[in-house]
């Protein structure tokens, strides 16, 4: 289902409004991907992605979606700010990455625990960085609203 054709402008208050309603419309676990146990603006803003073409494991990632579930309304990523998802992404890899290679690398390497730290903090600021740059760069492609936008309109 195609709410707001690709290429149609952006007018935040009429394409905000037809979201708006299709998510309401739409079962528990609709077809733009949402779940109407998830927050009403992130649900919009779910909408208005699925209208992009981007893959859902894109603008719908897996740690984004537990925080959804338990009602934080925190902006799906291409909406994010380029801080907020550099720290966000860098956290979330920094720890699982860090961890898989602590238990299952280094020590089999003989690896220094400073070593490690550090290696553990430049792979979460790389990673943060490049999503990051990766979100902002294919949000200003799709010509996607701010986030405080979809807030004001929800």
């Amino acid at each position: 289902m195609c709410i707001v054709s690709p290429s149609e402008d952006w007018i935040p208050g009429r394409n905000l409004q037809r979201i708006f309603l299709v998510v309401l419309k739409d079962d528990l676990h609709n077809s733009i991907g949402a779940s109407l146990s998830y927050p009403l603006e992130v649900n919009a803003a779910l909408g208005i992605l699925k209208t992009t073409g981007i893959w859902r494991s894109n603008y719908a990632p897996f740690f984004h979606r537990m925080f959804w579930r338990a009602g934080v309304s925190i902006p799906p990523p291409h909406f994010a700010s380029f801080g907020f998802n550099f720290v966000f992404a860098g956290i979330w890899f920094g720890v699982v990455w860090g961890l898989l290679m602590w238990f299952l690398v280094w020590p089999q390497r003989g690896t220094p625990g400073v070593q490690a730290v550090f290696a553990w903090i430049l792979s979460g600021v790389s990673f943060g960085l490049l999503m990051a740059l990766y979100y902002y760069i294919r949000a200003r492609k799709y010509n996607l609203p701010l986030w405080s936008q979809i807030k004001a309109a929800s």
